[in-house]
This record gives C-alpha cells, sequence and structure tokens, in this order.
C-alpha cells in the first residue's frame, strides 16, 4: 500500500497533466495568434494632465454714492419729480463724468433704473432714468448708488443681468392723472375793452381760494390760460413783456405753491393776435404774424416766469398754443421753431396741441409727421395734447338733439380717442387731453365720462377737465355748478384714484 507522501506525488502528477493538456493549448494558440499580426507600435506612456485654467471672473461695475437735493417745491419732493422718471443730485464740478446714460442708478430699495441723460441744471445735476416716476420717498436724505458696466454688482459680488430695455414703440406708462383748468385769466377778449382789459373785471387769475378749494378736491395741476396780447404788449414777435401782468402771473404760481399744486401755462389764443385790443381782429400766425414770433415771445415768457423762484417751482409746463386754427404746414413751422426756443433755455414741459381745435378724433390724419417736432434736449420733455368732448359735435356746446335725448354711447370717449392713443404709444410720447367735460343733467355721457376718465387712467394719459373759476357762474363747465354734481363725483373719483 502507497505511503500518503507517495498518494501525494501521484496527485501532483496527475494536475501538471491536467494542466498541460487543458491550458496550454489554449496560450500556445494565444501566442501563435499574436506572432501572426504585424508588429504594433509600442503604446505612448500616459503624460499628467494638467488642470483647467480657471475661468476668468467678470471684473465688478465701480459704484458711487451721491446725496440728492433737498428741495420741495412745484414737482419736485425731496429732489425727486413727482410725475416723471426724472432727480436732482447734489452738484460738484465734473460730476456728469460719472453719472452718464448707460449707468445704472440702485436707490435705497434696491430699485435699479437706467439712466438716460444728465446734465447741470439749476445748480445740481439733472437726471433722467427710464421706467417713470420714483417714489419720493427714495429721495432726500437718501442718497443714490451710481455703477458703470452693463451689470450691476449685489452685495456678494454676483453680476447680475443688465436690466431688460423697453421698446422704441412701447414706451413705459404709468398711471394718468386727472388735473383742472382753473381760472379765466384768458377770460374777456370777445368783450368791448377786454383786450388787455383789467384784471378783476376783465379776466380773473384764480385767488388763494380758488387754489384752496380745488387742492381739496384732490387735484395736483392745474391748466391756467392766458392771452398772448397781455403778456406780450410790443406786438407779436417783439419779445416786450408787460410787467404788471407777468407779476400777476408769479403772484398765481405763490398760490399753487402754496396748497401744492402745479401749473400748466396755457397760451389761450387759437393761433391769433390782436393789435386792435379786439379778439375778432386777430391775425394769425402766417398772415399777419410771422411763424417765428410765437416762439421768440415765449422765450421771453419763459425766461421771465423762471426768474422768479417761487414761479419755477411751480410750473409744470407750457401750452404753447390753445386749439391753433391755421394750416398743418404753417403750424408746423410755428411749433417747432418755438419747442426750439423754449427748450434751449428751460427745462419744463412743452404740451404741444394740433390744428383744428387738437381735436382727437382726427388727430393723426389732421397732423400729419408731427412726431417729427424735435426737442433740443430730448422728446422726454414733450408732450402732446388733445382735446375731446363728447357731445355729437366734439365741441362742447351740447346743443344736439342726440344729447337731448340722452343716448349716448358709453364708449363714445374711448371710441375718439382710440387713434390718438395708438399713435403716442407708435411714437414713445406722453400724451394728455387738454379739455373734457360733460354736463350734469345728461345721465348716459356721465357714464361715457366715467369710462373715458378710467380709460386715460390706465393708459397713461393726463386730462384737465374743464373747468373751475369764480364768476363761471351757470356755465355748462362750470365743474362746481350744484347741477354738475353726479359730473364732478365721477371727476373726482378718478382724481383721487
Amino acid at each position: 500500500m502507497p505511503t500518503v507522501a507517495e498518494l501525494f506525488d501521484q496527485l501532483i502528477d496527475q494536475l501538471a497533466d491536467d494542466v498541460a493538456g487543458k491550458v496550454m493549448p489554449k496560450v500556445d494558440e494565444r501566442i501563435a495568434e499574436a506572432m501572426a499580426k504585424p508588429d504594433q507600435p509600442a503604446p505612448e506612456p500616459e503624460q499628467p494632465t494638467e488642470p483647467a485654467p480657471e475661468p476668468e471672473q467678470p471684473e465688478l461695475p465701480i459704484a458711487a454714492q451721491f446725496k440728492f437735493v433737498n428741495e420741495t417745491g412745484g414737482e419736485w419732493v425731496n429732489g425727486v419729480s413727482d410725475n416723471r422718471g426724472m432727480f436732482r443730485l447734489v452738484y460738484s464740478g465734473g460730476m456728469e463724468d460719472e453719472v452718464k446714460p448707460g449707468m445704472m442708478a440702485t436707490f435705497k430699495d434696491g430699485t435699479k433704473r437706467r439712466i438716460t441723460e444728465s446734465r447741470p441744471a439749476w445748480g445740481n445735476l439733472l437726471v433722467s432714468v427710464e421706467g417713470g416716476k420714483i417714489s419720493p420717498t427714495l429721495g432726500h436724505p437718501n442718497a443714490v448708488t451710481v455703477s458703470q458696466g452693463d451689470g450691476e454688482a449685489d452685495q456678494e459680488g454676483e453680476l447680475l443681468a443688465p436690466e431688460a430695455q423697453p421698446e422704441p414703440s412701447k414706451p413705459v406708462t404709468n398711471k394718468g392723472r386727472v388735473f383742472l383748468n382753473l381760472g379765466l385769466g384768458m377770460g374777456g377778449d370777445t368783450i368791448a375793452g377786454g383786450l388787455p382789459g383789467k384784471h378783476g373785471q376783465h379776466y380773473n387769475f384764480p385767488n388763494l381760494d380758488e387754489w384752496k378749494q380745488a387742492a381739496a378736491q384732490g387735484f395736483k395741476r392745474a391748466r391756467v390760460g392766458f392771452l398772448w396780447e397781455r403778456a406780450i404788449r410790443g406786438g407779436a414777435g417783439s419779445g416786450q413783456l408787460d410787467e404788471a401782468h407777468m407779476q400777476l402771473m408769479d403772484q398765481t404760481a405763490s398760490y399753487a405753491a402754496q396748497v401744492g399744486m402745479t401749473i400748466l401755462w396755457d397760451m389761450h389764443n387759437y393761433s391769433g393776435y390782436s393789435t386792435t385790443n379786439k379778439s375778432g381782429d386777430r391775425k394769425r400766425i402766417g398772415a399777419g404774424v410771422s411763424v417765428e414770433a410765437l416762439g421768440n415771445d415765449w422765450k421771453a415768457i419763459a425766461q421771465r416766469l423762471e426768474s422768479n423762484a417761487t414761479t419755477k417751482a411751480a410750473t409744470y409746463g407750457y401750452d404753447l398754443m390753445n386749439e391753433p386754427i391755421i394750416s398743418w404746414d404753417v403750424w408746423r413751422q410755428a411749433l417747432q421753431h418755438a419747442v426750439t426756443q423754449v427748450g434751449n433755455i428751460s427745462d419744463k414741459v412743452i404740451s404741444c396741441e394740433g390744428i383744428k381745435y387738437s381735436n382727437t378724433t382726427n388727430w393723426v390724419s389732421n397732423n400729419p409727421g408731427i412726431e417729427n417736432i424735435v426737442h433740443p434736449k430730448g422728446k422726454q420733455y414733450l408732450e402732446f395734447q388733445g382735446h375731446l368732448y363728447l357731445d355729437n359735435g366734439q365741441d362742447g356746446f351740447w346743443t344736439d338733439s342726440v344729447e337731448t335725448a340722452n343716448k349716448a354711447d358709453p364708449n363714445i370717449g374711448v371710441n375718439r380717442i382710440k387713434g390718438f392713443r395708438e399713435w403716442g404709444a407708435k411714437h414713445g410720447y406722453h400724451l394728455s387731453i387738454g379739455e373734457t367735460m360733460v354736463p350734469g343733467r345728461y345721465a348716459s355721457y356721465v357714464t361715457a365720462l366715467d369710462k373715458f376718465l378710467e380709460h386715460n387712467v390706465n393708459n397713461g394719459i393726463d386730462t384737465y377737465v374743464f373747468f373751475a373759476a369764480r364768476g363761471a357762474g351757470n356755465n355748462d363747465h362750470n365743474i362746481n355748478k350744484p347741477e354738475n354734481k353726479p359730473s364732478l363725483d365721477v371727476i373726482l373719483k378718478w382724481v383721487n384714484a
């Protein structure tokens, strides 16, 4: 019997034979296959990989802070305009190089607005921004941060995307507001002795009580009429001011300032000037009055008004001519000259009316190309003003049988302003309605007035209702006439909306 050692040796030999018979043939086959293939180049040794370069970090914009002017009066509250995207900063020489168009202004609450214009004015730096008016609570005593570059860095240093730019054909619109035609400063021109006439006898600028009443009703601005012949006594285009009349305008502005209201001054002359002191003898621009006369005289008037600090602060703007009734070609020339003359010396808004009583229903066809009127400091200083009465004749006389039947389409005002509204939106201009009113006895027209004012408020169109004045008495347009209470209720609803 074999020993254990002999048995172990036999087992090892048998395992070796099995491996040789089963495994080695396969190894031999692999070796043969490899030898049959052409020589392969030796693989390149692996190179150590270099780390990817760090992405470049964007350079953060440089920021600086500037203080608002401490001024409240007229359209300014804490150095911020209460009706447009504009504010005033404490100025130091060369500052306009640090606050330039294209930069971003960041206010205390984090609101960001892109700057469109900056320039020295009134001893301050006047800055315009996109996006409509700014809350006065963000003005003085706060500061505004102005940053360079296309973006704005937050506190962690992250570069934020630039603000989206509004399309030129779709300007940013704020809510429209309802204002008032106040006083009879343009009155008396159709009666004997009315030109130039006597204040308190032939015409009346609003007194302090009238301003107080308007302010108590909620109005923030008034369109105040005056006559060309009373302000200028040396003939149309002479620029020779009647200082006594200018002092009456100063007094009117001081009353407005006392109650916190502002003024749109309205030359209520229908494009004519009388040298005989009779309105029926007025010579029209282009027919006895040069196309340059209006601009020359408005330049003198604006300079004189703004030489008085209170009057300047209380002045919102200038309505160059009430309801011009001359040809479009003549009015286009006179209007452009006047805008240039006034715009070169004033930062106030210039309100431009159209021909044929500035009727909004036919605004586009009556005033072709009026969108091409150019203000020397930019289109934000222009507004275009239409007039719209809801009676059948669109003239405010309220004599037609349709009114008597009291069957007004409730959307009559909305429909009549449609073309004017679309024209303004297309060209990016601020719009206003300088005159409108409905007598309270016409219930369906009062409903239409309600819808009209609602439409204007929601579409950023300012509306001046016509009118309130001592001595207005039983006039259909007197908003304070007791019979007009239904209309007044609607008006005040939107004044205080």
